[in-house]
């Protein structure tokens, strides 16, 4: 398959074509999600990885800085979820990473189905003593401070998540560690869409649930390579993805796919002409923990956000059959320019313009335009051991880095591209909540200080 990733070079005195460098891509990808595989953050597997990338950037004439980030590494010992109602049922479960935990007994309760925990949904139940259960993919939404602070105080005991229809397997998910390691957080554990449909018809008249595992501190790392701008140097655009992947997963599409097309774009602007502005490629540590690596980057770095042009974020990428899509923060003017990009080059993409959930985040909460680049179909076995190289390709890599090869080459080069730090009210309103959701990024309303333990 022609691409044209080659063109979007031409302005760098470009490399190869896009078949050889979607290839090259590829070969990276196979290193890290096929040769080192689960590389959750704070682990001897992600610190191979940290290696790997780091020796590769060093290796292509990049500046390169290694940044540690301190992150709690969570070790399941135990979880399990039954029912109960004249006979006794077991359901696959897997612990919401950074949930409260149980005696080695378990604990049990009531079932009570709560909807999506509404304020209509909750009005007159007794939830005390109660194990409930939440409507909503837990992939996707993870269980977030409004939710538990909404539900702790109506004394439930546990709550059970599920994931969509169609999902493989049981999907790893996450409390934001910084509030559930400080307060009374419920147990909890999440099961497959057909096992809550299952649960929900059996009418328990109780459920009892075991969460049991052990918390270490130790640390992620971010890799940050960097091509120095011959006129603009201070100002600096951004490529990234993350490199960490969630316990249990090989994290091949998420986001293995997207550390490789970072990767082989920063080989193909480190070996062409220099350009105006300064180039910073970054695979983040401690993502899938709550976007850590990218808030402990921003932390240090508030003093530079002035300066900061733009970020271009992969999360989701590598899919043989997957189509590209994006998610922009900024405004009409930054939303104009991808969308002209990315017709010059002759892509054709789905875009929108909202919150992407991603390490765009925390970029965009300080009014730093950004795009979030991935790809649909791509999250169906993602946090699960079938998020592998099975279902990837170089052909999965080819949109992706063909659109983020454009921007990066339009941005370092046009030195008059200029972007303003001032998002729409309603807008900058929308991407802060969504953060505050699930405690994400530098943010005020995002850490709020923890509940009592009671």
């Amino acid at each position: 398959m022609k691409v044209i990733l080659g063109a979007i070079f031409l302005t760098l005195g470009s490399l190869a074509s896009a078949g050889t460098s979607s290839q090259k891509a590829y070969e990276y990808l196979e290193v890290i999600a096929g040769q080192i595989g689960e590389r959750a953050a704070g682990t001897e597997a992600e610190g191979r990885s940290v290696a790997y990338i780091s020796g590769q950037f060093k290796s292509w004439g990049l500046e390169t800085t290694v940044l540690p980030i301190k992150v709690p590494v969570w070790h399941e010992r135990r979880a399990r979820l039954w029912a109960e109602n004249g006979f006794v049922l077991d359901f696959p479960a897997k612990a919401i990473v950074f949930s409260g935990q149980t005696p080695a007994a378990g604990i049990s309760g009531g079932f009570v189905d709560i909807g999506a925990a509404s304020p209509r949904d909750l009005k007159g139940k007794d939830l005390k003593g109660k194990i409930v259960l939440v409507k909503r993919d837990v992939y996707i939404d993870y269980p977030d401070y409004w939710l538990t602070d909404r539900l702790a105080p109506l004394g439930i005991a546990g709550m059970v998540f599920y994931s969509s229809p169609g999902r493989s397997g049981i999907p790893t998910a996450y409390f934001n560690f910084k509030r559930a390691l400080k307060e009374k957080t419920p147990p909890s554990v999440d099961i497959r869409y057909e096992d809550a449909v299952r649960l929900v018809q059996m009418q328990p008249t109780k459920v009892s649930i075991i969460v049991q595992a052990d918390v270490e501190w130790r640390e992620s790392h971010s890799v940050v390579g960097e091509v120095r701008g011959t006129k603009l140097p201070d100002e600096v655009v951004f490529l990234s993805a993350h490199d960490d992947t969630a316990y249990s997963s090989p994290g091949a599409t998420d986001d293995g796919g997207g550390v490789a097309a970072i990767m082989e774009l920063a080989r193909a602007f480190a070996s062409g002409p220099k350009p105006a502005r300064t180039l910073r490629f970054i695979a983040w540590g401690g993502h899938e923990l709550g976007l850590m690596g990218s808030e402990a980057y921003m932390r240090a770095h508030m003093s530079e956000v002035d300066k900061m042009v733009a970020l271009i974020n992969f999360d989701g990428l590598g899919s043989t059959l997957g189509t590209l899509g994006w998610e922009a923060a900024g405004d009409d003017k930054w939303v104009q320019f991808i969308r002209s990009t990315q017709d010059s080059i002759g892509l054709e993409s789905e875009g929108s313009v909202g919150p992407s959930g991603t390490d765009a985040m925390n970029f965009s909460t300080l009014e730093i335009p950004s795009i979030q680049i991935g790809q649909a179909h791509s999250v169906d076995a993602n946090h699960t051991p079938f998020d592998n190289l099975s279902t990837t390709s170089p052909v999965g890599l080819e949109d992706g880095l063909a659109l983020a090869g454009a921007l990066a080459s339009r941005l370092a080069n046009e030195t008059d591209l200029r972007f303003p730090h001032h998002f729409p009210p309603q807008f900058l309103k929308e991407e802060r909540d969504y953060a505050a959701r699930w405690g994400w990024g530098t943010r005020p309303e995002a850490n709020p200080p923890p509940r009592p333990m009671n």
